[in-house]
């Protein structure tokens, strides 16, 4: 039996969240013998915008801050939390605005909230 009960929703999407970082983060592994150390980052972004539009916009930020943060500790040498690279993190610093512009809420909502 299905709920449509917030929480139970709230869980699925943090789960999938959760996944995704797995999904982008093994990937971009994956493909640093073609794309090498630079830009570590790249397959994060879609798992962001992913989760985004499958779970909301704190699904979302879970998932660019645990993806950044397994990526660091995993891809990069001498774990450069300190001193993270410039292009990235002025990516990072605009993937708010751009996930706010782009979640629009879902026309059929289970909550009953109006779509704009």
């Amino acid at each position: 039996m299905t709920t449509s009960s917030p929480r139970g929703s709230s869980r699925r999407a943090y789960a999938v969240a959760v996944a995704s970082i797995a999904v982008a983060v093994l990937s971009r592994v994956a493909l640093t013998p073609v794309m090498g150390p630079v830009f570590p980052l790249a397959t994060t972004f879609s798992a962001v915008a992913f989760v985004v539009w499958y779970g909301g916009w704190a699904p979302a930020l879970f998932t660019a801050i645990g993806g950044f943060l397994v990526t660091d500790a995993l891809m990069t040498p001498g774990n450069s939390l300190t001193r993270p690279p410039v292009a990235e993190v002025i990516l990072y610093r605009r993937l708010p605005r751009i996930v706010r512009f782009n979640h629009r809420p879902r026309r059929n909502d289970p909550n009953g909230a109006a779509a704009s």
